[in-house]
């Protein structure tokens, strides 16, 4: 394996290498977990990957810290893996990614969060709503679809007076996966959006 991940210093052969190790069958992965230090990016990632695919609980640790790594491909890769995992561990640190700097990293951590599926992070979900930054009030709406609680209903359907229409397209998205005929009210009030966008989600 170490001669595998030499070569992920040649840039030419970093994908089929990487693409290499969805071949470890699934007992054999766990020695990998002490790949997730190694100072190449490509490397740390790959091996998230495989953790995560794997689903080797004893990375868990590891995978969390590398929430926090420099590279956000690994960060995103490593939230993902977490998700696989159903890591409640690690709710703090994919909470802390919704605010990350790139798209596709919060995007992995709504997914990582949605799948795990512990309530208990709602309070900080909902303490987090009255954010100014939209991106973060559109993604916390997103994730709070995920969750059958009537606070997490109240919230979206308030929401949908938000002034951000990103916001209020999420929430309508959110509404829409809602159980039953729980939303059906709210979304009859967005099909009055002001925006058409918002108005076409609606009535879909």
């Amino acid at each position: 394996i170490k001669k595998i991940f030499a070569l992920l210093k040649e840039e030419d052969r970093a994908d089929p290498v990487v693409q290499s190790l969805a071949y470890i069958e699934p007992d054999q992965a766990g020695f990998l977990a002490a790949y997730l230090s190694n100072d190449n990016a490509l490397v740390r990632q790959a091996v998230a990957e495989v953790l995560g695919a794997c689903r080797i609980a004893a990375a868990e640790d590891a995978l969390i810290r590398l929430l926090q790594d420099e590279n956000g491909h690994v960060r995103s890769t490593a939230a993902g893996a977490l998700g696989r995992l159903r890591s409640r561990k690690a709710r703090s640190g994919l909470l802390a990614l919704l605010q990350d700097e790139y798209e596709n990293v919060q995007e992995a951590a709504i997914q990582a969060l949605g799948a795990i599926g512990d309530e208990s992070v709602l309070d900080s979900l909902l303490q987090d709503f009255s954010s100014h930054e939209a991106y973060l009030r559109r993604n916390i709406a997103r994730l709070l679809g995920r969750f059958s609680s009537q606070r997490a209903y109240e919230t979206l359907a308030f929401a949908l007076k938000d002034e951000e229409q990103a916001v209020r397209k999420a929430v309508v998205q959110a509404l829409g996966s809602a159980a039953g005929g729980i939303a059906l009210r709210p979304l009859l009030l967005a099909g009055t959006d002001d925006d058409p966008g918002v108005r076409m989600l609606a009535a879909e």
